[in-house]
């Protein structure tokens, strides 16, 4: 690692493809949400938003935390030549992502059912949609872990929402009553495709043996409840405003602050680009490499912050044409549009703190940081939405995001000695 030269390559992935294939996948993300706003109408958009994004949450609990513990050590194990320890962490992992996969997606389904009152059927669908977003979330992790990135990880942010579109767009032209609990077993055959794909390339990669479960032994699964909690809250910290706005909110208005919460997002993806390739480097860097660690992540901090500003312009200049292709009903949320990008922008400009505290083994203060930047999201978006509607919301969930993301650099720079902060 060369310091102040971005050196980020993990087999054969490195940043440029990264982007590439986060840039498609956002388009394709862009794509479903428009096909399936088209097709649900608003109010109902803004429910399958809302079920979706338990899903989402509830599928990444399911993994227990084994992904993301797996994701820290594969990367040491292929280092070393250790290929049969690789195969167990990766074996292990899914492991877990099944049976927790069944076990939350059953709560899951049961508690939506008795809580929001959904349909039998919704809340069937809801718990498989929970189980393969788990092994998707194995797939992915493990995947980027062991080099292949773009078929793995890649498969499931491009792949998924492509044959999502597909199924609607099909489902349309049959004619079909758009639906709910249709959505819902469309986007579960999505991820079913995906998880086929990334299986196959996993046990290309590493053995057939990756991809065979196995209980999880050892120390390094005992590390993996704390991996859990950050990459929950992390997800939770995303997805609670929208939770929030829906509860508070009529349907109509729910549904215009899932389209521009959605776009918002997508600002991100350079950060969750870089992320594919960053993590293993500094998992593997030794407390020498502490400046030469700096640099790379300062470096790779302002790349982001570079494309983050591109994939903002639009919805900044123009969000009333983004907007448009939802259907005319949303471009009311223009005004949420550019406050919601211009806070993500702010967030990319303090640096990749959370990658440095989680794989330089301080997750313990990434999870405090973590929690305390959902918690701020959360009540930021309630006590805008209550007082001042959808703008209101916007504002207090894009102040919150800044905060925690200068709350994790601070906590990065004392704690694990890295200056992550792009300036």
């Amino acid at each position: 690692m060369t310091a102040g030269h971005l050196d980020l390559k993990v087999g054969r992935f490195t940043f440029g493809p990264a982007i590439i294939v986060q840039f498609t996948g956002a388009v394709a993300a862009y794509g479903s949400q428009i096909v399936l706003a088209r097709w649900l109408g608003v109010a109902q958009f803004g429910t399958f938003s809302a079920l979706f994004a338990i899903a989402t949450i509830s599928g990444l609990i399911a993994t227990f935390g084994l992904t993301g513990a797996a994701s820290r050590f594969v990367p040491v194990a292929l280092r070393d030549d250790d290929l049969a320890a690789a195969r167990r962490y990766s074996g292990a992992a899914l492991f877990g992502c099944i049976v927790g996969g069944a076990v939350v997606g059953t709560i899951t389904g049961c508690a939506t059912l008795v809580i929001y009152r959904t349909s039998i059927p919704t809340a069937v669908l809801l718990a498989l949609l929970v189980i393969a977003i788990a092994v998707v979330n194995f797939g992915s992790d493990v995947g980027r872990a062991a080099g292949r990135n773009i078929s793995t990880y890649g498969a499931s942010i491009t792949l998924r929402p492509a044959v999502l579109i597909a199924a609607v767009t099909v489902a349309g032209l049959a004619g079909w009553v758009a639906d709910v609990p249709r959505a819902l077993a469309l986007s579960v055959a999505a991820a079913l495709i995906v998880v086929v794909v990334q299986l196959v390339s996993l046990s290309s990669a590493i053995g057939v043996a990756a991809v065979v479960p196995r209980v999880p032994t050892g120390a390094w699964a005992r590390r993996a409840p704390m991996w859990l909690l950050f990459s929950a809250l992390g997800l939770i910290a995303t997805q609670i405003d929208l939770l929030v706005v829906v509860a508070v909110l009529p349907p109509h208005e729910a549904g215009i602050y899932a389209a521009v919460s959605k776009l918002a997002l997508a600002v991100a993806i350079a950060s969750v680009a870089i992320n594919t390739v960053l993590a293993p480097k500094v998992a593997s860097a030794s407390d020498g490499q502490r400046e030469e660690m700096g640099a790379l992540v300062r470096t790779a901090g302002r790349r982001v912050l570079l494309v983050g500003t591109l994939v903002a312009a639009p919805f900044i200049l123009t969000p009333v044409l983004v907007l448009s292709a939802f259907g005319p009903e949303f471009t009311v949320g223009w005004p949420e549009l550019v406050i919601m990008a211009l806070g993500q922008v702010a967030v990319l400009a303090f640096g990749q703190g959370g990658t440095v505290l989680v794989y330089q083994d301080r997750e313990h203060i990434a999870v405090l940081c973590t929690l305390i930047g959902a918690i701020a999201v959360g009540l930021g978006a309630l006590v805008g939405a209550w007082t001042g509607g959808l703008l209101f919301a916007a504002i207090g969930r894009s102040l919150a995001v800044m905060a925690a993301a200068l709350l994790t650099a601070l906590a990065a720079k004392k704690l694990a000695g890295v200056r992550p902060f792009t300036w």
